[in-house]
């Protein structure tokens, strides 16, 4: 019918295609409530009337039924519109009982918070770490959860990692749904090397490697700079942090991309030259080789050249003027006899149209 059995004298109803399978009564939660999304309450003599009322409503996929009063509501939405809740007399039941779902031991971070990002104002309650992903999965948009144990409180989230990403907080046990878990190439690790700017935000981590793990937790997290000597983690949303690597004693950094160095065609190379202004900061950032420097130029918007200066570790990156591609008045002689970026110098146009 339009709302589902009810009970009436004298009456005897039939549905012409009888799905008459007893649901699996695993399910039932005890003083529990699936609250809302409700296609109406109606009376039951007991709670397996209720849920055969279920069967027979066309939409039906979960019920509450509250046995002081005979009460049954049927549902359109697995565990209500809001997931369980406490609810003390109430007894409730998907008619689908899935199993729980289980998790990849990687993707599971013990005494982690996903701080934020929340699809609910409050919490919702789960009996388990599987019953909040089973919420998760059920919950349009979820991507994330953060569950507490002792309160079997469950908070669903929007964002990987939440709002700014992980944080350590004893009690707490967070997952991505869809876990990232390889680790990083490590061979681009920069010990006493800064990223600086950038930020999605710091925060404590145990160390380095919990450091790169919150990083592959959290969204748009490209690059994170760590330091050991007060457990301090930031977590970067671009490539080498806002202005490229810069010494940085007791600092360690990493993109967590590690792309190989740009090998450059010999011809491109200027030795002994500077391609002087057109920068495009006002400070030099730091880059152990010209390849590094390159890479920097490549992960810069409007970079087409460069000069790098091998005995400082300077590199100097440019963008096309109007003048044209060498800086902002041409190449000059960088050898330490006039030129003003000083002794040995080298530099390079990206895009190489004039071959030695």
């Amino acid at each position: 019918g339009m709302r589902g059995p009810s009970v009436k004298g004298g009456l005897v109803s039939v549905n012409m295609e009888c799905g008459d399978t007893k649901s699996d009564q695993t399910c039932v939660e005890e003083n529990t409530d699936y609250w809302g999304a409700d296609l109406g309450g109606r009376r039951a003599i007991n709670f397996d009337q209720c849920e055969t009322f279920c069967r027979d409503t066309q939409d039906c996929v979960s019920i509450t039924y509250r046995a002081s009063d005979s009460q049954c509501w049927l549902k359109f939405n697995r565990f209500g519109s809001r997931g369980p809740s406490t609810g003390n007399g109430l007894t409730s039941l998907n008619m689908d009982c899935k199993p729980p779902t289980k998790s990849e031991p990687g993707c599971i971070r013990v005494d982690v918070d996903f701080w934020g990002a929340d699809i609910t104002i409050r919490h919702v309650t789960a009996e388990s770490l599987e019953e909040c992903q089973e919420l998760c999965k059920e919950t349009d948009g979820c991507v994330s959860l953060t569950y507490r144990p002792s309160s079997n409180s469950c908070w669903r989230k929007n964002k990987r990692g939440g709002l700014r990403g992980p944080s350590v907080k004893g009690g707490l046990v967070s997952v991505n749904m869809e876990s990232g878990d390889t680790k990083s190439d490590q061979t681009c690790v920069e010990e006493n090397s800064d990223y600086w700017g950038a930020d999605l935000g710091g925060r404590r981590a145990i160390n380095f490697d919990q450091c790169e793990t919150f990083c592959r937790d959290t969204q748009d997290c490209v690059s994170i700079t760590y330091r050991a000597s007060d457990s301090q983690c930031w977590l970067k949303f671009n490539r080498f942090g806002s202005r490229g690597p810069s010494t940085g004693n007791g600092l360690t950094s990493l993109n967590m991309d590690c792309k190989p160095p740009t090998k450059s065609e010999p011809g491109c190379i200027r030795v002994d030259v500077d391609f002087w202004g057109a920068d495009i900061t006002i400070r030099h950032v730091t880059a152990e080789s010209l390849e590094e420097c390159q890479e920097l130029c490549k992960e810069t918007d409007g970079c087409v050249s460069l000069t790098y200066r091998p005995s400082s570790n300077s590199c100097w990156r440019k963008n096309k003027s109007k003048f044209n591609r060498f800086g902002s008045s041409g190449p000059s002689t960088g050898n330490g006899l006039g030129g003003l970026r000083g002794p040995s110098v080298t530099s390079l146009n990206m895009d190489c149209l004039i071959k030695a």
